[in-house]
């Protein structure tokens, strides 16, 4: 036993190691200004679309608002892209102030586009554009009365080794189309329709007898191989080498090729000719991107020259005392060239820095583009925020107002929590120059983070509140249609390969030192997830509900029940890693015993024209009845799961259950919130009266054997505890599973893909107290006892709620619910699959079925309840389970347990006899005024209360005594007992409410069958008639209260139970004129609507005043639309 414990002991500790960094590494707090240069001034925002010199004219600043020129300086560094990589050494604070040259005509200055020059192994220079710009941004103001200048270096004297030639750089590409909507990747010319284009380039310069290196990038979406002819000046250049590109296959976007030549050319222009041919179906061939090396003579144009060298000494020809050279290869520290005239004209020095610099010769008197105006940017300054916050919300404008309420959520709950409100705009111009980039967010966080750190108070959540987009530049045309704000998102470069291309949240989480470059190694350092919201409406309808599920979500066993649902197929790996959840998730601490786990596995049910019929009905029964976490491990699409139809399109836009639970889904693509259409997860969870309170899935393809990784690390972090024993917020759920599976040393991404849609801070319904059971018939209750209890014997059971430290808490007052479930078994799938060597039988454990289901009181923290078993349980002598929820009488405190330590075998000879059958009290269809042979709609439901004098039979175990439902003496349901709701008091009685399916025009008979646990049993008939169509009827519209005080909650009450039912709410003066007015879409609550509340406002808001007021609605069920007849409402004085 004590090597036992060591092993587990070391185990832990080493899953700790891969949650916490062995150090937190910071930013020194000094590298973040205490107050950004936008706090104070005016400022205005301009944009460049080139790197090279710019000057803004005296005229221009003028019209922008500026006196003068003098004091005017300009900030930012423009418009090349952030690299991922966060370290000290390429991280730019606030606005750094440019190096400016100024005059009485303007101001000259630097600027770097969104075009940047990339350099290989081998010297040769390819070009990259920015994926979140099309321009670089820079910003003037008048704060400073000294500004920075060009300070000279180097020496001023010729050298014999000067280089005077430099390889010149001429790059085109023009981003129109993306083949995937998918990363940063686009693509230019299209050739489907215009197979043969030309591209005409001059070539400056260049050297006489020097080559040209070409590098060209082609893509194509064909079924068949195309080629690529290439003419340079009219001359083929293609031979029999052609550049190929092959058919595309799989589920990738497109095929991309560079071809790179060299050309030998004479003269001073290039003409390259591309045809592209293919014979099949070409849906996509456009081109990449063109560049262009060559050797140019070192010479100045007239206006500008910018070129690169790996020499300290330089010679530049045609250029007098008028021209100016500078070092800009750090843009922010630009050094200008001492220089000497030379005796053919030119100027010669030799630079004090080696290496390749970058260099600009220029000359004061020529032309030079001018910055656009973009905006007058009002003051701010988040770089002044002092407070570190627990929380941080990046916000778009339009949802500002529902963040708030998330933000008071937080502020006013048991937490506390420190919450910070920001426009993500305003965090681009203080974080990224001005451009609408991703890092922004994260720079920000980090600073956040850093400064968190050194205080002992560090960020710990991100909320994202927007939806975000794959299309960061705003250029695809279909993204372009779409009307609403978006975020700004990362995204793979590659956008053509399934495999690689994905968006992520992630790197908002890399806060880390030195981090960004290893998305599978790095370590997330706080919480983020996203509210995909694209309008205010839909923001307030998540936050009602998620307001709904902290405080008002039903209180009961579904707290702690988990459904795993498992795809067929892959030599049954889905099913597998299912069962890995389930163990991972008993195993990670003492907590995981206590959740209840239902299985829904595919391959383990009849599949009815391909569509699993048997499992569907389980997973929405479930659903109905409520789980905390649902699980789906399988294949999947933006839209639905397997393609067995465990769970379609039409299922995601229809999910009116009324408990939430969390969805983890480990499969591909469910959660792709960056597309022009809303994916499923997406749908669920922005569903305002069903779906799903949150989502953990892909957001594109994700690997199948990673997914096991990241499935048995959910199962982990689920069980997990934070520091005060409460269990985790699902943000940290996640983190702690991603950093439990991170490899340092290289490995797969996949974890990237994965993202969290919702509040990160917001922890689930799973209590963090205990309830135990203690003693059965006075006999302790351990794994070591093997207690057990038999057929029709009387039972008591005895325990206490205990705190997260197992101690008991003295205080607890309230009710206990309480499930047994037979003894375990064991099921192995079928096996079957389309393809034979994709299936493999499966064996795992369920419980078995409900025995009892009843309630007690808790008091002062201890319970009893006295039942009878059934007279029927199965002859397996495996564990069996009772599963517990207790709440509090003022819903403060809940907790949870299931026991798994004691047995169901054996039949009790000693029991009392019982002669006494049961009592059907009531039994009706849709609604209590239903009388025999009464007319009902194709979906009725079958509405009932039972007791009995001892127990009612809910064990399926044996053979015709099972509680069931028997239509026109010729079909049964089985499962009645699954529908079956104990009594309140704790009294051997309950209600049954079960749906039947559609059923034909005509007269029909319905008996219920009903068994206590004596086998005694007794019947009840109802004689029907279907309508195909039937109109629903709407009984009374009714207010709880009357005079209304503060508000009131308006119900009708119709014979549609659980029926989706739209409600129009309107409120009138006694002269007939519209006071009030709502509407609302909802499942009704049995055979009531879902109350609208009227706060006593008239539709501007104020208080109505004291008096009576008539109130009617209109419902619409089922197609039907029905209005009420009006009744009236007292309204009090304030």
């Amino acid at each position: 036993m004590a090597t036992n414990i060591r092993i587990i002991f070391i185990a832990i500790i080493a899953f700790l190691g891969t949650i916490y960094p062995a150090v937190t590494h910071a930013f020194s707090v000094d590298t973040y200004a205490p107050a950004s240069a936008l706090a104070s001034g005016r400022w205005v925002k301009i944009s460049v679309s080139t790197t090279g010199m710019h000057f803004i004219p005296a005229s221009s600043l003028r019209s922008w608002g500026f006196s003068g020129v003098e004091n005017v300086a300009v900030y930012g560094y423009g418009g090349e892209r952030i690299p991922d990589l966060l370290n000290k050494t390429n991280y730019k604070d606030d606005l750094p102030e440019v190096q400016t040259i100024t005059t009485a005509d303007g101001i000259y200055f630097y600027a770097k586009g969104p075009m940047k020059w990339n350099r290989s192994k081998d010297n040769r220079f390819t070009h990259t554009l920015n994926p979140f710009s099309t321009v670089g941004y820079y910003f003037v103001s008048d704060i400073v009365s000294t500004k920075r200048t060009v300070e000279a270096e180097g020496e001023a004297r010729e050298s014999d080794n000067a280089a005077t030639t430099y390889t010149a750089m001429i790059g085109h590409e023009l981003d129109e189309v993306y083949l995937s909507q998918s990363g940063h990747m686009m693509f230019g010319e299209d050739f489907r329709y215009t197979p043969s284009r030309n591209f005409n380039f001059s070539l400056p310069s260049k050297k006489d007898d020097s080559t040209v290196w070409m590098s060209l990038s082609f893509a194509t979406k064909t079924t068949s191989v195309g080629y690529l002819d290439l003419t340079v000046n009219g001359e083929n250049i293609s031979g029999n080498s052609r550049p190929t590109i092959g058919a595309t296959t799989g589920n990738n976007a497109a095929n991309r090729i560079v071809s790179r030549k060299e050309l030998s050319i004479e003269g001073t222009s290039l003409d390259l000719g591309i045809t592209y041919s293919c014979s099949g179906v070409v849906n996509a061939a456009n081109l990449d991107a063109i560049d262009l090396n060559y050797t140019a003579n070192l010479e100045h144009n007239g206006t500008q020259t910018q070129f690169t060298l790996n020499s300290t000494a330089a010679k530049l020809a045609n250029a007098d005392g008028n021209v100016t050279v500078w070092d800009v290869t750090d843009p922010l520290n630009i050094v200008a060239m001492n220089t000497t005239a030379t005796a053919d004209g030119g100027l010669a020095w030799v630079n004090s820095y080696t290496g390749w610099r970058n260099y600009v010769a220029w000359n004061a008197s020529s032309s030079f583009p001018q910055p656009q105006y973009v905006c007058a940017v009002p003051n701010q300054n988040l770089h002044g925020i002092t407070d570190t916050p627990d929380m941080l919300i990046l916000t778009t404008p339009v949802l500002a107002s529902q963040a708030e309420r998330i933000a008071n959520l937080h502020r006013n709950g048991p937490f506390k929590l420190n919450v910070l409100i920001v426009d993500h705009n305003l965090v681009f111009d203080e974080f990224t120059s001005g451009m609408r980039d991703v890092n922004a967010y994260r720079r920000f966080a980090k600073m956040l983070y850093d400064r968190g750190n050194a205080a002992g108070k560090p960020l710990r959540y991100l909320l994202l509140m927007g939806r975000a987009t794959f299309d960061n530049r705003g250029l695809d045309r279909e993204m372009q249609s779409l009307n609403y704000p978006t975020m700004a998102t990362w995204q793979t470069d590659d956008g053509l390969y399934e495999n690689t291309t994905f968006c992520s949240d992630d790197i908002m989480a890399f806060l880390e030192d030195d981090s960004g470059a290893s998305p599978a190694g790095d370590y997330c350092s706080i919480a983020v997830g996203r509210i995909p919201a694209r309008t205010a409406q839909e923001a307030s309808d998540y936050v009602d509900k998620m307001i709904y599920y902290q405080n008002s979500a039903e209180r009961d066993l579904w707290r702690n029940e988990v459904m795993l649902v498992a795809d067929n197929g892959n030599v049954g790996i889905h099913m597998e890693q299912a069962e890995s959840f389930q163990t991972a998730a008993l195993a990670a601490t003492n907590d995981g015993k206590n959740l209840y786990f239902d299985k829904v596995y595919i391959d383990a049910f009849p599949l009815v024209g391909g569509v699993c019929q048997d499992a569907r009905k389980r997973q929405f029964r479930l659903l109905d009845n409520g789980v905390m976490w649902w699980a789906y491990i399988g294949h999947g699409d933006p839209a639905r799961l397997s393609s067995e139809g465990i769970l379609s399109y039409t299922d995601v836009n229809n999910m009116y259950q009324r408990k939430y639970p969390m969805f983890y889904g480990a499969t591909c693509s469910f959660q792709k919130w960056d597309g022009p259409s809303l994916s499923g997860a997406e749908i669920m969870a922005l569903n305002p009266r069903g779906g799903v309170i949150a989502s953990i899935s892909a957001t594109r393809s994700a690997l199948i054997t990673e997914n096991g990784r990241l499935t048995r690390a959910m199962g982990q972090a689920l069980m997990r505890r934070d520091d005060t024993g409460l269990m985790l917020p699902i943000g940290e759920i996640m983190r702690t599973a991603k950093n439990a599976i991170r490899t340092t040393n290289g490995g797969s991404d996949n974890r990237t893909r994965y993202s969290l849609l919702g509040d990160p801070a917001m922890r689930l319904v799973l209590p963090s107290n205990r309830v135990v059971l203690e003693s059965i018939n006075g006999e302790a209750v351990t794994p070591q006892t093997q207690v057990t209890i038999m057929a029709r014997q009387t039972i008591t059971a005895r325990g206490y709620v205990a705190d997260h430290t197992g101690s008991r808490i003295s205080d607890f007052n309230g009710s206990l619910m309480l499930n047994i479930h037979d003894a375990e078994y064991s099921t192995t799938s079928t096996g079957i699959f389309a393809d034979d060597t994709e299936g493999k039988p499966v064996t795992f454990d369920e419980q078995g079925s409900l025995l009892y289901s009843g309630r007690t009181q808790v008091v002062n923290g201890e319970w009893e309840l006295t039942l009878t078993m059934p007279s029927e349980v199965t002859h397996n002598f495996r564990p069996a389970a009772m599963n517990l929820y207790a709440t509090s009488s003022n819903s403060e405190m809940d907790a949870i347990g299931c026991n798994r330590d004691f047995f169901v075998y054996g039949f009790d000879t000693s029991a009392a006899p019982d002669t006494l059958a049961p009592v059907v009290e009531y039994a009706y269809l849709n609604h209590p005024s239903f009388t025999n042979g009464g007319t009902v709609n194709e979906e009725p439901m079958f509405m009932a209360r039972v007791r009995d004098d001892v127990g009612i039979n809910l064990s399926s175990a044996g053979v015709g005594h099972q509680m069931t439902l028997k239509l026109d003496n010729n079909r049964s349901y089985s499962d009645v007992s699954l529908y079956y709701t104990p009594a309140s008091d704790g009294s051997p009685a309950g209600t049954i409410n079960y749906p039947l399916p559609t059923l034909s025009n005509g007269t029909h008979t319905l008996t219920l069958r009903v068994w206590d646990t004596s086998g005694n049993s007794t019947s009840h008939t109802l004689d029907f008639f279907v309508k195909e169509g039937a109109r629903p009827q709407v009984f009374d519209i009714y207010t709880d209260v009357n005079p209304a005080v503060t508000a009131a909650n308006f119900y009708i009450s119709h014979d549609r139970p659980d029926a989706l039912a739209s409600v129009t709410l309107s409120i009138y003066d006694m002269m007939g004129r519209l006071v009030w007015s709502a509407a609302d879409t909802d499942r009704s609550n049995l055979s009531a609507t879902a109350p609208i509340t009227w706060n006593l406002t008239d539709l501007g808001g104020n208080r109505v005043p004291r008096g009576i007021y008539l109130y009617r609605a209109t419902v619409k069920i089922d197609g039907e639309e029905i209005t009420s007849e009006a009744k009236r409402i007292a309204v009090t004085g304030r």
